[in-house]
């Protein structure tokens, strides 16, 4: 898991909140959230609202700081939560899956000053949903997030677990324009928001970057998965992004 090392003192204080997250989401799991199955598992009941639980290559789109979704590919809804936790000094994000068969597991990101969002689909195609965690940096003019794209993996002991993709574009040669390398906290690509979205019968990542706040301009980059990374399907300028207030338009959501 991507955590970071925390000493002696923070690991046992993040011991028993993971202990009380656990036993909260298990409170909270009896008796709310109650769906509405078909009999062939195809659609469900959510808030007073019935969508697709498409099957095959692909997962419903869902949104929030819980999505319900087939994480694990078996025909069933699971759920994904994530928390932003802080306490005094210290703070940290963690995503946590409740399976369908009740079991679970989670991955923290350290040091996380941050409030998180939760988009899920199968990027992949393998009938599997993907879950992408965006932590909106607390106190960022422009919204700056980090963005991971975590799927349904193995840890070394065999165990149910998070992995997350790389986070590397794959360059797309039809276009002239400058295309940035990657996302991730090394890479120069200053992330405002991100989605999945449908587009030309593909399911792809949506990433939003920021590129000249002042005169209202950001970068629109949609990708699709390969195993070396996200091939860059399309990028495209943007202008009065804020002033137009496209943000839910281009990703499906306003955070």
């Amino acid at each position: 898991m991507n955590s970071k090392p925390l000493g002696r003192m923070e690991n046992d204080m993040k011991k028993w909140m993971n202990v009380f997250l656990v036993m909260f989401i298990l409170v909270n799991l009896v008796g709310c959230g109650k769906r509405r199955e078909s009999k062939d598992n195809t659609d469900m009941e959510r808030d007073g609202q019935t969508v697709n639980n498409l099957t095959g290559s692909q997962s419903n789109i869902d949104y929030g700081i819980e999505v319900r979704t087939d994480i694990n590919g078996d025909g069933h809804t699971d759920r994904v939560r994530v928390y932003d936790i802080v306490s005094g000094d210290y703070a940290f994000t963690q995503v946590s899956v409740i399976l369908n068969d009740d079991s679970s597991f989670f991955i923290d990101y350290s040091d996380s000053w941050a409030s998180s969002y939760l988009v899920a689909g199968d990027l992949s195609g393998n009938g599997k949903a993907d879950v992408v965690v965006i932590r909106y940096s607390t106190g960022s003019t422009y919204n700056g997030c980090d963005v991971s794209v975590l799927h349904m993996g193995k840890n070394e002991l065999g165990e149910d677990d998070f992995e997350e993709y790389p986070s590397i574009f794959v360059q797309n040669s039809e276009f002239g324009t400058e295309q940035p390398v990657g996302f991730g906290e090394e890479d120069d690509f200053s992330c405002i928001g991100a989605s999945i979205i449908e587009k030309n019968g593909k399911t792809m990542l949506r990433l939003i970057s920021c590129v000249d706040p002042l005169n209202d301009i950001v970068q629109c980059v949609d990708c699709s998965y390969r195993d070396d990374g996200w091939y860059i399907e399309d990028i495209q300028t943007v202008n009065d992004y804020w002033g137009n207030d496209k943000e839910s338009e281009l990703l499906g959501y306003s955070y």
